[in-house]
């Protein structure tokens, strides 16, 4: 993996020096509810806190309790399932396609299937499910793989799957007649003899699919800075499209379990990074130096791994999703039921660009993609 300079996000005034970090924290009262004023979700600046102000806790052996990699083998994505109150089971996929369940320091190969060409991976509320879409743009295929019975379906010329909130139905893009036509399909997630039913027909291309409601889905095209990307929200009652929200680069991420997203959008180089809810209603401004897909949502908490210094070549997001510069970030803890945050620690004599945030009761895990490595960090 090329480890060339690391060029750094260029968002919003940052600097990291040692253990303190200079940034804005807006209030967790106005970032959780529709704040008040003619503009929708923007919110009024707070006070900043200043270096040396963040507690940092935890500690860093190899190999231990507290922090460490999880996995010897790189790591191509990764998913939770919930398993009672108080833990979760680990599962990842690896770049060649295989499933492995990771378990009491141990691991069990679930399939050992090769896929190439993988592009996404959604798993259902419940963890039971995942649906891997693969392949090129004239032989997609969307895999859909059950971890109880080990058993792959896939259906061709499908891409871009997501489950619906309560597992029952998934949704996907069907190709159409041209490269460009799509149906949107919505069927039954199990079962012998899935009923299927084509919800819209539309000229899409490199556009995910997000059920963020009972009765909302939200489209989300490739974010890029050279164009307006639009986020589009269709009702499945109404079966009507509402456009959500607009701007270069925009990106959306959204955690099922917290019922929240993050949307961004790039103005003059910075990330104007917004909050919202399952039906797709902006709920106010995170004023954070940190990209959606760094980020995740866990009860009244936020973690974000935040660049440590500022480059100002970067074409955001672009260069950092293609793998043209990695990053090197701190991971921090926003707590918005106390409007407090704190510094996670990691390894000082190691870089982490940090992605693929997910938490467990117990732990919060992530994929470095300086090594692809899949890493635990006991929580305090």
């Amino acid at each position: 993996m090329k480890k060339s300079t690391f060029l750094i996000l260029s968002l919003v005034i940052f600097l990291g020096v040692g253990g303190g970090v200079y940034f804005a924290w807006m209030k967790s009262k106005e970032i959780l509810n529709p704040p008040s004023g003619e503009e929708t979700g923007s919110l009024p600046r707070a006070g900043e806190r200043t270096p040396g102000t963040l507690a940092v806790s935890g500690t860093t052996e190899e190999g231990g309790l507290s922090f460490g990699s999880v996995t010897a083998e790189p790591v191509w994505d990764y998913w939770l399932m919930p398993n009672g109150s108080s833990s979760s089971r680990l599962f990842y996929m690896s770049e060649n396609g295989k499933i492995v369940e990771l378990k009491d320091g141990d691991s069990e190969v679930l399939s050992a299937n090769e896929i190439t060409g993988l592009k996404t991976l959604e798993a259902s509320p419940d963890g039971t499910m995942i649906a891997v879409a693969s392949g090129g743009a004239a032989d997609s295929v969307l895999g859909l793989f059950d971890v109880r019975s080990k058993v792959w379906q896939m259906i061709s010329r499908a891409s871009a799957g997501a489950f619906s909130p309560d597992g029952k139905s998934l949704v996907y893009w069907e190709k159409g007649s041209s490269p460009e036509r799509h149906s949107l399909i919505i069927r039954d997630a199990q079962g012998a003899k899935p009923q299927t039913k084509t919800a819209l027909s539309l000229n899409v291309y490199d556009t995910n699919i997000l059920w963020i409601g009972t009765t909302t889905i939200l489209l989300v095209p490739k974010p890029s800075a050279f164009y307006d990307g639009e986020a589009w929200l269709y009702d499945t009652k109404a079966a009507t499209l509402t456009r959500m929200a607009q701007g270069k680069g925009l990106m959306v991420e959204w955690d099922p379990a917290a019922k929240k997203g993050l949307v961004g959008t790039i103005i003059n180089g910075a990330i104007d990074l917004r909050v919202f809810d399952s039906q797709g209603k902006i709920l106010g401004k995170f004023d954070t130096a940190a990209l959606p897909s760094k980020c995740s949502f866990a009860g009244s908490f936020i973690y974000c791994a935040i660049p440590a210094a500022l480059g100002s070549r970067a074409i955001l997001p672009d260069d950092y999703l293609q793998g043209s510069f990695f990053g090197a970030d701190f991971l921090y803890q926003f707590d918005t039921s106390a409007n407090d945050v704190r510094g996670l620690a990691l390894p000082s004599d190691r870089q982490f660009d940090i992605s693929k945030i997910k938490v467990s009761p117990t732990r919060l895990f992530f994929v470095n993609r300086l090594d692809s490595k899949l890493y635990g960090l006991m929580l305090p």
